[in-house]
């Protein structure tokens, strides 16, 4: 059985940050706990809007290569 509702893009962007750098990470860098991450991407809580700017930054900066 599927999921009730699609996810939602906080949700997705959280699974990708997550997938690609681990839970303590993507929280460390939301300056929240791992518990509370985990709660937002199963969409049992909602991330305040001001916390997409912050993972869209993190995410970006884990997207652009090392400087040498």
């Amino acid at each position: 059985m599927g999921r009730a509702y699609p996810d939602t893009t906080k949700q997705e962007l959280l699974r990708k940050g997550v997938d690609y750098a681990g839970l303590n990470d993507v929280a460390r860098a939301l300056a929240a706990s791992p518990e509370l991450v985990e709660s937002w991407m199963r969409g049992q809580a909602s991330m305040p809007d001001g916390k997409l700017l912050v993972l869209a930054a993190f995410l970006d900066r884990l997207g652009r290569p090392e400087k040498a």
